[in-house]
């Protein structure tokens, strides 16, 4: 008996020991994967991945449960928990004055007289970007929401109203259209029989297919099957008067043959007695399409012609052709070589051209010999090219000028609000000159609009002159601007600005961490547009640094060309 328990109590002891060790393993394993999850969390925030890094902390919490992390898994995840928090905490404090920012253009749709599709994009457009700022931020507070899906719901009721009027109109529009399939059902059964009307019929489909189109827009589900019937109707009708249309076509093409056959009859007055035979018949037959119709007819006429010119004639008439021809792509040349030495209106007007000229030349081109052809070709390209490369530069320095134009508008306007703001007497004089510059400009670039409005808009409301601090953030903002837009040229900067340019540049580092960086061709357009923007500054620091930034747009369009 005493064997049997010690063998007993060995084999307990066996056992407990690889229970025991079986557990550490368990929980080595369980420590390695919280270790793993915890540094892709690390990963996710240095990346700035808000919201997967408090995914991941979410899941390892939900794997814990109730059971305490060891003490070196506890120390990482404290150091986790302060980071993630610091980043919620950053983020949502970056995007406040975003979210105030979409209430206040939400609540500015309420009563919006916009169109109702484009009023409803717009309500779109913002409820995007607000889910874009809002994701991954716990601290949104639930009033915010609220009131932006107030807003955004009292903005939407003119689109509401407005769709459901639609759907009305597309239903009654599927009752018109199944109007139109009846007449069309009892219009082919009016012709079903031996005779039909042909060019009745021809005329019918034409005009069920623009009346068709012009019952727009439908109930896509209602209109399907209606639309199947009256394509199948309208399918039935085509292909009789396809049918009909093919025997005329063989049989005109019969003619044809017999026609072009008597180019090798060699007794004339046989030749012309069979014509007028031939002329006779033709006028029998019915139609075809209109394209095999006029190809037909053209190459029947030719032949008739044949048979009473002969061939002499017929080598004269191909010489005097040739001529012609040649002449024809010549005026071709020399209409695009004077085109190519004009500007301005009259260069944009004369583009126009180009195309029936092109089609006069080749057509000019096809019979003539190969060295003329590649002679007359050689010169005609080298002067659409020319004339190109002309448009190009003129559309660069009206583009140019433009924005160039703008930014003066700009200045103008910046010396009225200055001297308005101010009280000062000449605000009145340098207003109306202003204005008188702006009425003198024919073209804005589409892009700068409203921040030409905008600016007007800020001028006119006046008020006390900027504080100091005003002022020099003003200041600040436009040395910023010229910044921008001299390291996207490759410009040096002005020693007084190196070290704005240097701040600039290290939180524009900052800011790009963990994202591609991509060139913007358009960002010296963004700045004008921003330039724009601001409270006025004194008309000598604006001069100077707005001829500092346009000397950047200048050398921009050097070198592009």
């Amino acid at each position: 008996l005493a064997a049997v328990a010690a063998s007993t109590a060995a084999r307990e002891r066996e056992a407990l020991q690889r229970a025991q060790h079986e557990q550490r393993a368990e929980e080595a394993h369980a420590e390695r994967q919280l270790g793993a999850l915890i540094g892709k969390a690390q990963g996710a925030l240095r990346a700035g991945h808000t919201g997967p890094a408090a995914g991941i902390r979410r899941a390892i919490t939900e794997r814990l449960g109730e059971t305490p992390p060891p003490p070196s898994i506890t120390r990482r995840l404290q150091s986790l928990d302060a980071k993630l928090n610091e980043l919620k905490e950053w983020k949502d404090y970056a995007a406040a004055p975003k979210r105030a920012e979409l209430i206040a253009d939400m609540e500015a749709l309420v009563g919006s007289a916009e169109p109702p599709p484009k009023l409803a994009e717009r309500i779109r457009d913002l409820r995007d970007q607000w889910k874009t700022v809002s994701k991954g931020i716990v601290l949104e507070t639930e009033a915010d929401w609220q009131r932006f899906d107030r807003a955004a719901e009292a903005a939407y009721q003119p689109c509401k109203e407005y769709f459901a009027h639609q759907a009305l109109v597309r239903a009654e529009n599927v009752e018109r259209r199944r109007s139109v399939l009846q007449r069309l059902l009892a219009f082919e059964s009016n012709q079903a029989g031996e005779h039909p009307d042909w060019r009745l019929i021809s005329q019918v489909l034409r005009e069920a297919r623009l009346e068709w189109r012009a019952i727009s827009p439908v109930e896509r589900a209602t209109n399907k099957p209606v639309e199947r019937d009256f394509d199948a109707a309208l399918d039935r009708l085509q292909g009789r008067l396809d049918g009909w249309h093919a025997s005329n076509l063989a049989a005109k093409q019969a003619l044809l043959g017999r026609a072009q056959a008597l180019l090798d009859v060699k007794d004339s007055r046989e030749a012309l007695a069979e014509l007028k035979s031939l002329q006779n018949e033709w006028r029998t037959v019915g139609t075809t399409p209109r394209e095999q119709e006029q190809s037909l007819w053209h190459a029947f006429r030719t032949n008739c012609d044949a048979v009473y010119q002969r061939s002499q004639q017929a080598h004269a008439e191909q010489a005097a052709g040739l001529k012609a021809r040649h002449a024809k792509a010549v005026d071709s040349c020399v209409n695009a070589e004077q085109l190519a030495a004009l500007s301005g209106a009259a260069l944009v007007e004369g583009m126009q051209s180009i195309p029936q000229w092109r089609s006069a030349f080749d057509d000019a081109l096809g019979e003539l010999p190969r060295g003329d052809q590649r002679a007359l070709h050689d010169r005609f390209e080298r002067a659409l090219k020319r004339c190109l490369s002309a448009l190009a530069e003129q559309r660069r320095r009206e583009a140019g000028q433009a924005w160039e134009n703008l930014l003066e508008a700009g200045r103008h306007i910046n010396a009225y609000a200055f001297a308005h703001a101010q009280g000062a007497a000449d605000a009145a004089a340098l207003k109306q000159s202003a204005e008188e510059f702006i009425a003198g400009v024919q073209q804005w670039p589409k892009a700068a609009a409203q921040a030409l409005k905008s600016n007007w808009t800020r001028a006119d409301a006046g008020g006390d002159p900027a504080g100091a601090a005003s002022a020099t953030e003003e200041e600040s903002r436009l040395r910023t601007l010229c910044i921008r837009a001299e390291i996207q040229v490759d410009l040096p900067t002005p020693a007084e600005d190196h070290d704005l340019r240097r701040q600039y540049q290290l939180q524009r580092l900052v800011q790009s961490m963990g994202r591609p960086q991509e060139a913007n061709p358009d960002e010296l357009d963004e700045l004008c547009v921003e330039w724009l923007r601001g409270a006025p500054v004194s008309d000598a620091i604006y001069a100077s640094l707005l001829a500092r930034f346009i000397q950047c747009r200048r050398n921009q369009r050097h070198r592009a060309r």
